[in-house]
């Protein structure tokens, strides 16, 4: 009886909490950006931007991006504004999968968003207050995005 009831109040709410703070942990991945001079600027989360389009070998490809270590952008990002959609469009990006590490040339290549925006809306963390703020980066003067979680 004892271990029944410790199992009730003790052992399944400790492992509930473990899987949800494992799935909310999962939904911030911190990382840099590094510009196009070689300036790094850190994140703490990328909002509004879960996929990279393109295309792999003649293929349309969805790659979300938190399959994604690595995005290397060839070309200068631009943006292109349509009545269909607004997109970031870079020719070519190099996508590292995350499990293995491999490297990918996408074509066409794109990170789709919602907004009308040039610039990529991201979280940080103030070192000195804990506090989460939010900031925009340019996308022209883009060169890469490292995700911290190897």
């Amino acid at each position: 009886m004892k271990i029944c009831k410790w199992l009730r109040y003790v052992a399944i709410p400790l492992l509930l909490l473990s899987v949800l703070v494992s799935t909310a942990s999962g939904a911030t991945r911190s990382g840099r950006f590094v510009t196009i001079d070689g300036q790094e600027v850190r994140f703490f989360r990328i909002e509004d931007r879960n996929l990279i389009k393109g295309w792999f070998n003649g293929t349309a490809l969805e790659v979300p991006m938190d399959a994604v270590r690595e995005i290397v952008f060839f070309d200068s990002p631009n943006a292109s504004y349509s009545m269909f959609g607004n997109d970031i469009s870079a020719g070519e990006m190099e996508l590292t999968r995350k499990t293995d590490g491999q490297k990918f040339i996408i074509q066409d290549a794109f990170l789709p968003s919602d907004c009308d925006c040039t610039y990529l809306t991201y979280s940080y963390r103030n070192p000195f207050t804990d506090d989460i703020n939010r900031g925009n980066f340019a996308i022209d003067g883009l060169r890469r995005i490292v995700f911290d979680d190897r």
